[in-house]
Order: structure tokens, then sequence, then C-alpha cells
């Protein structure tokens, strides 16, 4: 089992991986999309995955707000309350989402003593341990 599952849009796949090397080097196993095999089926492996970590971070972004995929695990992580989100530019989350405090990764450089990073360990040991 994965503590965190990190969903996010193709268009942000660089920050999903930047972001899933810096947690995995924090110490948090970590499950993202290129995790899935081939012949496994999509949605039934995500349905796994999401009820069984301990966080779901969202990445959201110009490109993943208009994600079915990302809306529906997102609505999944905030339904479990497990919901950690965190905007990669100016677009607004999806309206359900919008009083959700969000964690700023817009100027995140992708090194793990960024202030934005340090804040997300915090806020991740919050919510997982």
């Amino acid at each position: 089992m994965s503590d965190i599952f990190i969903s996010y849009a193709r268009e942000d796949r660089e920050q999903a991986e930047t972001l899933a090397t810096r947690l995995t080097e924090a110490g948090w196993s970590v499950w993202w999309d290129p995790e899935i095999r081939a012949g496994e089926h999509f949605a039934e492996v995500i349905e796994e995955v999401l009820h069984q970590v301990r966080a779901v971070i969202v990445l959201w972004s110009r490109d993943s707000v208009t994600s079915r995929w990302v809306r529906a695990e997102a609505n999944e992580g905030l339904r479990q309350e497990k919901l950690i989100p965190l905007a990669l530019d100016t677009a607004e989350p999806p309206l359900i989402f919008k009083p959700i405090h969000t964690g700023q990764f817009a100027n995140w450089n992708g090194t793990a003593d960024a202030p934005e990073f340090h804040k997300l360990i915090s806020d991740i040991r919050d919510r997982v341990g």
C-alpha cells in the first residue's frame, strides 16, 4: 500500500514526477499512474489505490481543472477526507474544491528545501503521520 496518490493532467507530468521523487526521498511511498501495468484496467486500479492511500494530492492547473479523471480522483479524495490540493498555476479549481485551502506550487523550483515543499511536508505529516 502506498501512502500518497498523485492526481495530475498529462501536461503536468514533469511536475508530478518531480513531486513524486521528492516525496519518496522524504520517506513516503507514492503512487501515480506510471505504476499501472500493461493489461490492468485503469479505472479499477485507480479506484482500489484511492481507497488504500492515506493522502490524495491533486495538482490543479489550467489543464487539470478540465480533466474528468483529475476531477473524479479529487472528488474521491475529498469524499474520503484525504485531499491535499496544490496549485501549479493561477487556474481556479472546480467549484466544489474552491473552499478548500490549496497549496501554492506555481513557483516551486522542484527542490526539497523550497518553503512550499516544507509546508507540504508538514501538511502531509499532519494527515498521514
